[in-house]
């Protein structure tokens, strides 16, 4: 399956895996939520990317997939940081929440150590924060 999302580009998925000449990124088959998040009354899903350029960094991406007459389409892309890690993700009422750890102020890229909890809606094809 091939698709645009956001700043990663074109991807096409095979076995949750990609690769192109710069990147190797997987579907993190551990977090993802599946909720309502039009209104529409059919359940949609969010779902994480991760991703390496061969460095030392691996960048996680939160994808909205929405369901339209019966396909499955992703609409908004977040970047949610490098070596992160998400303790859940939930929808609940049309809002995300991701609950994950990342670099405090103090932190290094290696040692994230600082809760955060987002709280997102999509609208169009972006996310936005809620409060």
């Amino acid at each position: 399956m091939t698709h645009r999302f956001g700043d990663l580009g074109t991807l096409t998925l095979v076995n949750g895996e990609w690769r192109n000449e710069q990147e190797h990124g997987w579907l993190d088959k551990d977090h993802f939520a599946f909720g309502d998040l039009d209104g529409d009354g059919v359940d949609d899903a969010v779902v994480v990317l991760f991703y390496s350029g061969g460095g030392s960094g691996i960048f996680y991406s939160l994808v909205a997939v929405m369901q339209h007459n019966g396909r499955l389409e992703p609409t908004a892309v977040k970047s949610l940081g490098d070596r992160i890690r998400i303790n859940a993700i939930l929808i609940r009422d049309g809002i995300v929440t991701v609950d994950m750890i990342t670099q405090g102020p103090n932190d290094g890229l290696c040692c994230p150590t600082e809760r955060q909890v987002l709280k997102l809606t999509v609208r169009g094809n972006r996310f936005i924060s809620v409060q």
